[in-house]
Parts: C-alpha cells; sequence; structure tokens
C-alpha cells in the first residue's frame, strides 16, 4: 500500500513513478510456491500495468518502508529486502520499519510505503472486508479522503444489504480503482498442488482453504 495521504507519494506522479519501479515477478519465491498475485481474489482480472516513471531525475526523500510482523518471527522482511533493493537501484533510498499490527491501532503517517498481507479464508467477504474494517485498518489508513470515501462506499453495498451484482464484481472494482490511482499494488499469492492418484475410486474429494480434505464430502 502506498500511502497518498501524507508525506512525497502523496503526489500522484511520485506515487506513479515508485508503483511502474516495482515489479512483482522479483517478490515471487518458488520455494514458498508462490505465483504474481492479480487480486484479493484467484479469479481477479489482471489490471495491467499502464504506470510509467514520471519522476525521472527528481530526487527522492529517505522512504519509509513499513512492513507486517504475523507474530513474533514471522514477517514479510524478505518482501521489504526486495523493495528495497528495487528502489535503491534507482537511487531512491529507504528506511525499513517492521510493525506488529496488533499493537498498533492505525498505521503511522510516516509510513510510505506498506508491505502486508492476508489470509483469504472459505468466508471470503468477511475476509476481505476485515482488511479494511479491522485494526490498524491498514489499507484505509493511508488513503487520503477521497479515496478512502470512494471505497467506503463500494463496501456500504455489501454490508447494507444494497448489493445489485456480485461481491467479486465489487471487490474486483475496488482493486481496480486502487491500483489505478498508484494506491496499491498486489505482488504475491500462494498456490497449492495436490496431485490424487488416477485409481483413486472416491467422488467429490475437496479441500478446505487449508488443504485438508473435507471428509463429509466424499462418496464412493
Amino acid at each position: 500500500v502506498l500511502n497518498c495521504k501524507t508525506g512525497p507519494l502523496q503526489q500522484e506522479e511520485m506515487r506513479e513513478t515508485i508503483y511502474a519501479l516495482i515489479h512483482a515477478d522479483d517478490f515471487v519465491s518458488i520455494d514458498q510456491q508462490e505465483i504474481v498475485a492479480t487480486g484479493w481474489l484467484p479469479n481477479s482480472k489482471p489490471l495491467g500495468n499502464n504506470a510509467t516513471i514520471k519522476c525521472a531525475g527528481i530526487s527522492f526523500p529517505n522512504l519509509t518502508i513499513g512492513f507486517q510482523q504475523i507474530h513474533p518471527g514471522v514477517n514479510h522482511f524478505n518482501k521489504a529486502l526486495i523493495l528495497q533493493k528495487q528502489l535503491k537501484e534507482h537511487g531512491i533510498l529507504s528506511t525499513l520499519q517492521c510493525i506488529d499490527l496488533q499493537q498498533s491501532s492505525e498505521l503511522d503517517d510516516s509510513i510510505d510505503i506498506f508491505i502486508g498481507g492476508a489470509i483469504i479464508g472459505r468466508q471470503k467477504v468477511i475476509s476481505i472486508l476485515n482488511k479494511f474494517f479491522t485494526r490498524p485498518k491498514a489499507i484505509l489508513s493511508l488513503l487520503d479522503n477521497h479515496n478512502k470515501q470512494i471505497i467506503l462506499n463500494k463496501l456500504e453495498t455489501i454490508y447494507s444489504g444494497r448489493l445489485t451484482y456480485s461481491y467479486e464484481q465489487v471487490f474486483q472494482d475496488i482493486e481496480q480503482h486502487l491500483q489505478k490511482m498508484y494506491c496499491m499494488k498486489f505482488l504475491t499469492q500462494h498456490q497449492h498442488h495436490l496431485y490424487i492418484r488416477e485409481d483413486f475410486n472416491y467422488q467429490n474429494l475437496q479441500f478446505d482453504e487449508k488443504g485438508f480434505i473435507r471428509y463429509k464430502q466424499i462418496y464412493v
């Protein structure tokens, strides 16, 4: 998430430049079975990257990159290092800061870029809504008032019962808006490979979001 509320990246040209310099392919870890993410949901349509380097030759101030601590010893430090290296290759220096979201009521305005993650569970709508409304509201806290209100209006159609089309489309509209404004860039997501024997006699084999078999759904 890029801070478009305060600091240097509230200027759209500077934000677009940083956005253009972030190459999601570099963040993919083969060992972790990651692929480039296109959105919160697996079927999200890729928007494409139309961002250009608008601030070539302009001196950027030192940026603060915040990265999420999931729990002690588990965080997004490696992803933050990759981003720091990408920016340094273009003369943009940065400082890394670990952020424990359990201890923060909201993200500090001094964070220019925040790297975090989300687990999208079986209840997809609730999982994604939690990213917006559960403290520290990592996305909304870095949006300027105009963009924040646009996102809130779209989210309201879901929880108010005024939904006129699928929630997937609402989330995709939000994803595309945040990307078009260079406020958010999706990096990676995990993929899971499940191998089933050809002589497997059971039908309707299903797995939950953690990869466990739903035994109640199986029949011969």
